[in-house]
């Protein structure tokens, strides 16, 4: 009987644990959400003041604008769905360090 009462004891520490974290990480992924669009609109700016961005810059800012404005829509909702939150961390790793990247090494024209 004691070693159930101990099982069970270290179960619910372990859930509470686990639960805990959980909220941590909806807490930061809320925060992604609105450091995306804040970027978001930093990159329309910037598109907005290029003479001749590349297609593949213009495409990445439609598709970041729309996840924007479905996630504004519902935050929690969003980042709780397993898939958005992976895309989104995803689009941080990834797709935003690439950009940050291109932006940096400037146009080819050397303006």
């Amino acid at each position: 009987m004691v070693r159930w009462s101990l099982l069970a004891l270290w179960m619910s520490l372990f859930l509470s644990v686990l639960r805990g974290d959980l909220f941590t990480s909806l807490a930061q992924l809320k925060g992604l959400v609105l450091l995306e669009g804040t970027l978001s609109k930093s990159l329309d700016t910037y598109l907005g003041k290029q003479s001749e961005a590349p297609a593949i810059l213009r495409k990445f800012a439609d598709h970041v604008r729309k996840e924007s404005e479905i996630a504004s829509s519902d935050i929690e909702k969003y980042v709780f769905h397993p898939i958005n939150s992976f895309q989104l961390v995803r689009r941080f790793i990834r797709h935003w360090r690439e950009l940050d990247t291109y932006l940096s090494q400037g146009s080819p024209n050397g303006e």
